[in-house]
């Protein structure tokens, strides 16, 4: 028997965003959230959250009034991401996240957090994205997402499942950021910190050494069922993320090939910034991100990929945009001093980071595994 399928504006009681002005911050007070403050898999960074007045935080209260129980849906600029909130805390939220509280009489609010997530309603929050330059989906396209609604008890058994699977991705997570560590402790071991320049190197400027090519603006009309993947930023982040393709003609350019080095450069700081290796077949890449070609006789890809990781700070504080959405400019990239040690020094930090880069495959397959059993389960509920 097939489960019931509604609307999201009839199986909750509030899909809201707060009033579009910019607000006026303040040194303390009330946290005020926007995608940049997501972090992890379910989890929320108060500490660096900027603040508002107690009364201002009133006002935006009177149209999203988050509170236990409810989610959080990234709206702007970094397209789908989703928080449960289960904790009593104060805080309000910036327009580019929608809250939704969900009618607990028919559908389960943890339950509805694991459905938004998984592929199947993330294809149908890219199908009604409205703008190209920055990714906004609508409030009216959200409140019409469709979603499976089996009877509660059967939402219960699969939330249980699906938070054991959580836990151990949120486990892997935290090795991979072990790894990470190790990782930036092995660079600054044998270069020195990128943000602090050494004598023992010679810099150069990014301008000078490499050439950034930028991805295309896609439209939605030109997307299709097949053709070449299109690679989203969503899609450097996630590997199990959904993909749009393009059948149509397009220039040599913006073809992307296995090994190629990718810089994302717009977005929300802490999601979307970064260098990838990408590993894929052939495919094209989409606005925000350059292909980073340069001169393999000078620079090893493994020693550029985490020089580059090394200094988003830096990056992220150069960044332009509005709130939750930033994106930095070509010409301040271009500014940017690289370490330029000998090659065979950078060959050797290549070799060694390779033996961790193993650990880390393996805990991706486990990853990957994960997340298509959870998706198998949400699924099941349509069929």
């Amino acid at each position: 028997m097939q489960p019931v399928r509604a609307k999201l504006k009839d199986i909750c009681i509030k899909i809201s965003d707060r009033n579009h002005t910019t607000p006026n911050y303040v040194s303390d007070g009330i946290p005020i959230i926007s995608p940049t403050n997501f972090f992890g898999i379910n989890n929320i960074d108060f500490a660096n959250a900027k603040k508002i007045s107690f009364e201002d935080h009133q006002l935006n209260k009177q149209k999203t009034d988050v509170r236990n129980g409810d989610l959080l849906l990234s709206r702007i600029g970094t397209i789908g991401l989703v928080r449960y909130i289960d904790f009593d805390i104060e805080f309000s939220i910036l327009h580019s996240i929608v809250q939704i509280r969900p009618d607990n009489n028919i559908i389960s609010g943890k339950y509805l957090y694991f459905v938004l997530k998984s592929p199947l309603i993330q294809k149908q929050f890219i199908g009604g994205i409205q703008s190209i330059s920055v990714p906004d989906l609508g409030i009216k396209k959200i409140q019409n997402i469709t979603v499976p609604v089996p009877p509660l008890s059967e939402q219960k058994r699969i939330v249980e499942i699906l938070e054991r699977v959580e836990k151990l991705k949120e486990k892997r997570s935290n090795l991979k950021s072990s790894f990470q560590l190790i990782q930036k402790s092995i660079f600054v071991k044998i270069f020195g910190d990128p943000n602090s320049p050494t004598e023992r190197f010679n810099h150069e400027k990014i301008k000078n050494l490499l050439t950034l090519v930028n991805g295309r603006a896609f439209k939605s009309e030109e997307w299709s069922d097949n053709g070449y993947r299109i690679i989203r930023i969503q899609n450097l982040n996630n590997k199990n993320a959904p993909y749009n393709h393009f059948a149509g003609d397009i220039s040599e350019k913006n073809f992307v090939n296995a090994g190629d080095l990718l810089l994302s450069w717009s977005g929300t700081p802490g999601t979307s910034f970064g260098a990838f290796f990408w590993t894929g077949e052939k495919a094209v890449l989409n606005q925000h991100i350059f292909n980073v070609k340069f001169n393999y006789e000078l620079i090893n890809p493994y020693f550029l990929r985490t020089f580059l990781n090394l200094k988003l700070s830096e990056l992220i504080h150069k960044a332009h945009g509005g709130v939750g959405l930033q994106h930095i400019t070509k010409a301040e990239l271009n500014k940017i001093k690289i370490l330029l040690p000998p090659i065979r020094l950078q060959r050797e930090f290549e070799s060694i980071i390779k033996k961790y880069e193993i650990i880390s495959f393996k805990i991706q397959e486990l990853e990957n595994y994960n997340e298509r059993l959870s998706n198998s389960i949400i699924q099941k509920t349509f069929s």
